[in-house]
């Protein structure tokens, strides 16, 4: 009498069904898509650069200049005879101040125009849609329904 030997090769694990293996690589590219973004909001402004933000690019020697002698006379010559030119520089100050913030709440005006032109497209396509759905697209008289009437909607 012969014993069978068990087989000691290992079993290959179940091959997945085509829905387990869709499942999964939905789940692969979620977390390939997850770790992408993650990496981009660990640089903020990576591709618009802040002049106010002092960046380490900026506090390399290679970058900053070294005055000439020259300029440091000009300099020299300026606070000498900074009498009268303070109080002309202060004005101009003032000016371009003032002519900057103009110039801003200019654009804030703009950018609110144009943010209300928008909103206006997105309500008059919202306003379609239900048109349609409601049919009073395909309506051949222009009478207002009873049921619109009865609700106060006239």
């Amino acid at each position: 009498m012969a014993l069978k030997k068990k087989s000691t090769t290992k079993k290959a694990p179940p091959k997945l069904t085509r829905k387990q293996q869709r499942k999964e690589k939905r789940k692969e590219k979620k977390s390939r898509r997850n770790d992408f973004f993650s990496k981009k909001k660990l640089e903020p402004g990576a591709l618009v650069r802040n002049p106010d933000r002092v960046t380490d690019e900026n506090d390399s020697p290679t970058n900053l200049k070294v005055p000439t002698e020259n300029h440091e006379k000009h300099k020299k010559e300026n606070l000498n005879h900074g009498g009268p030119n303070k109080e002309i520089s202060t004005e101009q100050l003032r000016k371009k101040e003032k002519k900057e913030q103009k110039r801003i709440e200019a654009d804030m005006r703009k950018q609110r125009s144009k943010q209300l032109l928008e909103a206006n497209k997105e309500e008059d396509k919202i306003i379609r849609q239900m048109e349609k759905q409601l049919g009073l697209k395909k309506r051949k008289s222009k009478a207002i329904p009873k049921g619109f009437t009865e609700d106060g909607l006239d």
